[in-house]
C-alpha cells in the first residue's frame, strides 16, 4: 500500500469512526466505588444573561470591569473575576483582618453569595507568590454542608477574584429519622463488614449532602460514617440518607486527597464564548506525597494525610505547554481530606496555554485510535505559545520544529495561533506525519495530512476560521479561515502561489 492511500484511509478512518464530542481517552472505572464524587458544571448562554445584571450592579459599585461564569443549578457565580478592589494593606498584613473583612464583603453582597458570613467556616487561609488564597465552606445551624466553597483570591493587595458555591434553599427538618447506629449499620452491610476483623472507624456526624438535577440543587441530610475494613483493605467513607436510610454516595478514603480541574477554553476559535471542560492529562504534585495524573473527567486522587500544598503547570505525560513570553501556568492550592475543584483561568494562565494544551488533548486521543502503537503518541509533547522567534519574522504563523508545536501571540494581520483549535490540529499533524508509519516524504502531503487531522475534529471545511485579521499571506486574500477546503480547486489549474 503507498505512503498516500496508507494515511488517506487512516484520516478517513478517524473522520468516520470518531465521536465529534470525544475529548480524551477512556476514564477507567472503580466498581468498589459509588455515587458522584464531584459534579460538572455547564456554561449556559441564557443563565449567564439572566444573571448579568447581578454584575452589572457589583461595577457600578466597585468600579472597573467584572465578568462572571454562573452556575444555572445553583444561581450562584462560580468565578467572578476582574479589575481588583483595593484592600488596605494593614488588612492584608493579618490573617485575622484579612478574614474579618471577608466575611463584611460576604455580608455586602448577599445576591452573590447566597449565604450569612456566620455560616461559613474558614477552610484554609495562606500566601503564595503574592497570593492570598482564602478558602471558607458552607454550615447550616452548625451542619456542615458539603461540597460548598467560597473562595478569594488576593493578589498585591487588591481582590481580583471570589467564587461560590453555596445551596439554598436548606432543609427545614433538620432531625434525623434514621439513628447514627442504624446508619452505620446499613452501611456495614452494604461493605461486607466483618465484625472480627473490620472496625467503624469514624461513628458519625450530621452532615448535608447536595443531591442535583440539570436544573435543581436539593441538600439532604445525612450521616457521614467511617469504615475500615481489611479484605481487601479499604477505609470507606459512606453518606446514609438520615430521613430515607439511602446510600448516597460510598468512596474509599485510602486516596485521601482528591479533586477535579476544569479549564476555561474556546471551544474552536478566538472568539467563541468561554466554556468550562474537564481537563485530562493534567499533573497534580502533592507535596510530600507524590503526584496523580487527572482522568478523562479531570479527577484525580492520590494516597496521603493530613494536610498538604499542592502544584499544578499545564504539563503531563502526553503534552507540557510552556509561555515563550513569561511565566508558564502555574496554580497553587491546599489539599486535605475534603476534594478540591481547581480552575485554569485567566488569574493563573494565558488562554492560549489553556487551548493549546486541551487542544493536544483532543489530536492525541484521535489519532491513538488509528495508530496504537505509535509510542510518540505515549510520550509528552512540547509546545510553545507567545513564541514571537522560533518559526521565523512572520507575524501570522505556527510551526512544527519536529520536536515541538510553536504558536505566535497576537499581531495586527493574524489572532493567536495557539487560541485556534484548528490551527493546533493541523500543526499536530505534522508531527503525526513525521512520527506514523512510513516517515514525512512529501511537505505537500504534509500540509494535507494537517488540514485533515482539523477536518476530521471540527468536521468543517474551513480551516483556522478567525485565524486572518487581514487579507494578505497566509490568508488567500481573505479575513477570518486561513483557507476553504470546500470549493473545487484543481492542481495545478487553480494553482494560487501556496
Amino acid at each position: 500500500m503507498t505512503r498516500i492511500r496508507f494515511l488517506w484511509l487512516a484520516v478517513l478512518a478517524l473522520l468516520l469512526s470518531l465521536p465529534v464530542g470525544a475529548l480524551a481517552f477512556a476514564p477507567t472505572g472503580d466498581p468498589t466505588e459509588m455515587g458522584p464524587h464531584l459534579r460538572t458544571h455547564v456554561i449556559d448562554p441564557e443563565v449567564q444573561a439572566r444573571y448579568a445584571p447581578l454584575i452589572e450592579a457589583f461595577e457600578a459599585e466597585h468600579g472597573g470591569k467584572w465578568e462572571a461564569v454562573w452556575d444555572g443549578v445553583t444561581g450562584t457565580p462560580w468565578v467572578v473575576r476582574g479589575s481588583g478592589i483595593a484592600i488596605p494593606r494593614s488588612v492584608t498584613a493579618s490573617r485575622e483582618r484579612l478574614e474579618a473583612y471577608l466575611r463584611a464583603f460576604v455580608d455586602r453582597h448577599p445576591d452573590l453569595f447566597r449565604v450569612r458570613s456566620s455560616d461559613l467556616e474558614l477552610s484554609s487561609i495562606f500566601f503564595n507568590l503574592n497570593v492570598w488564597y482564602v478558602d471558607f465552606s458552607q454550615t447550616v445551624r452548625g451542619i456542615p454542608v458539603l461540597k460548598s466553597r467560597v473562595r478569594f483570591r488576593i493578589k498585591f493587595d487588591r481582590l481580583i477574584l471570589f467564587g461560590v458555591q453555596t445551596y439554598t434553599p436548606v432543609p427545614d427538618d433538620l432531625r434525623p429519622v434514621v439513628s447514627r447506629e442504624g446508619a452505620q449499620e446499613i452501611l456495614r452491610r452494604d461493605v461486607a463488614f466483618h465484625p472480627r476483623r473490620d472496625r467503624i472507624e469514624a461513628p458519625g456526624r450530621l452532615v448535608l449532602y447536595p443531591t442535583f438535577t440539570d436544573d435543581a440543587a436539593t441538600l439532604r441530610l445525612a450521616w457521614e460514617i467511617g469504615i475500615e475494613t481489611f479484605s481487601p483493605h479499604r477505609r470507606w467513607i459512606g453518606y446514609v440518607d438520615a430521613h430515607s436510610g439511602e446510600i448516597l454516595e460510598r468512596y474509599d478514603q485510602i486516596f485521601r486527597f482528591s479533586g477535579n480541574v476544569k479549564a476555561e477554553i474556546e471551544a474552536r476559535k478566538v472568539g467563541d464564548p468561554l466554556q468550562l471542560e474537564n481537563l485530562p492529562n493534567d499533573r497534580v504534585v502533592v507535596s510530600g506525597q507524590g503526584e496523580a495524573v487527572t482522568d478523562a473527567n479531570g479527577d484525580w486522587r492520590i494516597p496521603g494525610s493530613g494536610t498538604a500544598s499542592a502544584t499544578m503547570n499545564l504539563s503531563g505525560p502526553i503534552s507540557r505547554v510552556a509561555n515563550a513570553g513569561g511565566s508558564d501556568a502555574q496554580m497553587s492550592f491546599q489539599v486535605s481530606d475534603t476534594p478540591v475543584e481547581s480552575l485554569w483561568d485567566d488569574d493563573n494562565s494565558l488562554i492560549a496555554e489553556r487551548d493549546t494544551f486541551r487542544g493536544i488533548n483532543i489530536a492525541k486521543a484521535m489519532a491513538k485510535s488509528v495508530f496504537p502503537t505509535v509510542s510518540w503518541l505515549d510520550a509528552q509533547l512540547p509546545a510553545n505559545v507567545n513564541d514571537t522567534f522560533t518559526c521565523g519574522t512572520s507575524s501570522c504563523n505556527a510551526c512544527w520544529t519536529g520536536t515541538t508545536i510553536i504558536f505566535i501571540p497576537e499581531s495586527s494581520s493574524c489572532n493567536d495561533s495557539g487560541r485556534i483549535l484548528d490551527v493546533i490540529l493541523h500543526e499536530f499533524g505534522h508531527g503525526l506525519d513525521q512520527n506514523a508509519p512510513g516517515g514525512a516524504q512529501d511537505r505537500s502531503l504534509g500540509e494535507f495530512i494537517g488540514d485533515w487531522v482539523a477536518v476530521a475534529y471540527t468536521g468543517s471545511p474551513s480551516i483556522g476560521p478567525t485565524f486572518c485579521k487581514q487579507p494578505g499571506f497566509p490568508c488567500q486574500g481573505t479575513v477570518g479561515a486561513i483557507r476553504e477546503l470546500e470549493p473545487d480547486l484543481y492542481y495545478p489549474t487553480d494553482l494560487t502561489g501556496e
